[in-house]
């Protein structure tokens, strides 16, 4: 993530507020979790997985109809 452009903005007038984001972006750090070969690829092989996607896919076409 672009952090760099995103502190360029933010315009500090009130301290706490300072200290509230910086926490979350401290916490946000923190709770970073390693992926799995799956998540990283993207690609989905589990079959109940990839059915309830489709299940999903399908009525929300079929609800705007």
């Amino acid at each position: 993530m672009a952090t760099s452009s995103i502190m360029e903005r933010i315009r500090v007038d009130n301290p706490e507020a300072l200290e509230e984001y910086l926490a979350a972006m401290e916490r946000q750090e923190r709770e970073v979790h390693p992926q799995t070969e799956e998540e990283r690829s993207g690609v989905v092989s589990d079959p109940t997985r990839i059915r309830t996607f489709m299940e999903k896919a399908l009525r929300a076409v079929f609800a705007t109809r």
